[in-house]
Order: C-alpha cells, then sequence, then structure tokens
C-alpha cells in the first residue's frame, strides 16, 4: 500500500473577546459592517473554516467559502457539518442584523436539506441568510447554499432564541 501524502492546515484568529468588548456599543448589524470592513477580525471559527463576509443588509447576510480538501468527508465530497456551519453563521448574522441591541440570538435549532453534493470543483460555495420573522422571544431564518454556478445545493430554516448576551449571576 502506498503511503498517502501528510497535509497541514493552519489558521490563526485574533482575540475575540477583545473584539466584543470593542463591539458592545455597536448593534448587530454595524458589527457584521465593521467586520466585513476588517475593522473587526473574523471570530475562530469562522476564520478557520475560511468563510468570508460577502454582504449585509438588515436582516440578511451572504457568506462564501472554497471548499478545500480538508473539508472533505470520507467519500470526497463537502462534510455536511462545513455547510451546516455555514448556515448556522448565516442564519445567525442574518438575525444579528435585526434583534435589539441588548439581546443575541442563539440556534435553537437548524434544519437541513441538501440537495446537491459540493467539492474543491463546486467554486465558491456562498450562503444567504434572510430573516423571516421576528418574534418577542425568538427569530425565524432561512439559508440558501448555492455553487459557483449558481445552483441551489441546499436549504436550512432556523429559530434562534433571544437572551440576554451577559452571563447569569
Amino acid at each position: 500500500m502506498e503511503t498517502a501524502q501528510l497535509y497541514t492546515h493552519t489558521f490563526s484568529w485574533r482575540d475575540h473577546k477583545a473584539t466584543l468588548a470593542a463591539a458592545r456599543h455597536l448593534s448587530g448589524r454595524e458589527y457584521l459592517e465593521a467586520m466585513q470592513r476588517g475593522e473587526f477580525p473574523p471570530p475562530p471559527f469562522v476564520a478557520m473554516l475560511g468563510f468570508s463576509l460577502d454582504e449585509v443588509g438588515e436582516g440578511r447576510v451572504t457568506f462564501s467559502v472554497i471548499p478545500a480538501e480538508f473539508m472533505h468527508n470520507g467519500i470526497g465530497v463537502l462534510h455536511g457539518g462545513v455547510a451546516a456551519s455555514i448556515f448556522d453563521t448565516a442564519a445567525g448574522c442574518a438575525c444579528l442584523t435585526v434583534v435589539p441591541t441588548e439581546k443575541v440570538a442563539i440556534t435553537m435549532d437548524l434544519n437541513i436539506r441538501y440537495f446537491k453534493p459540493l467539492t474543491m470543483r463546486s467554486g465558491t460555495v456562498r450562503c444567504q441568510g434572510e430573516v423571516i420573522h421576528v418574534g418577542r422571544t425568538t427569530v425565524t431564518a432561512e439559508g440558501r447554499l448555492f455553487d459557483a454556478s449558481d445552483r441551489l445545493c441546499g436549504h436550512a430554516t432556523s429559530t434562534l432564541a433571544l437572551v440576554d448576551p451577559r452571563p447569569p449571576r
């Protein structure tokens, strides 16, 4: 048996606690717009997977990622968990653009339907998150995942709880 080539994936991130402290006075939308402009670094998990924040609007965001080999599962397609992560990120950030400044949105559920497999040949994948409903205690959003040829590859819905960002005493 031939020995497989060993590859390494490394990434760096900035102290996210410092970013959150600096952004406390901003609305969710202002925070995301500042991140898009490069004034704040992305959260570590987003940096690790290489997600890019491409668009921010009222109740909507778009993230993209270029599928890499380290993201593939055992059968050579993008791992469903990577797709779930970009869905969760897009839905959560879309909600963040509309929640009151004193609240944050925490994922309660994420329901995904995959339509087409994604690979490195799919090109840049983008996920559009959009708020569907804002309630008193929850927000509902959806995500649509497209390949570089603009084919719909997946759809997700998510419900997020509106909570106080301060830890309980």
